[in-house]
């Protein structure tokens, strides 16, 4: 190989080196912020999982109460 061509090769691969470390600089920010807002989602779901045990018996207590309302209704028209 020629001193040029060795030359354009360590330039080549010192650009493809330069090109991996920007890339990986960038998914590594993308991956901070997927795992900041994973963080956000799991408080959400936490908080929605809370809500959703408080409202599970109240919603069961309107189907009885309508269950009732209905029986009622048909034993006096």
């Amino acid at each position: 190989m020629e001193f040029e061509q060795i030359i354009k090769r360590l330039d080549y691969l010192e650009k493809q080196q330069r090109d991996m470390k920007d890339s990986l600089s960038s998914l590594k920010e993308t991956l901070a912020s997927l795992d900041s807002s994973l963080g956000v989602l799991s408080k959400q779901m936490k908080t929605f999982g809370k809500q959703m045990t408080e409202v599970t018996p109240a919603a069961k207590r309107v189907e009885q109460f309508e269950i009732h309302a209905d029986q009622t209704a048909f034993r006096h028209p």
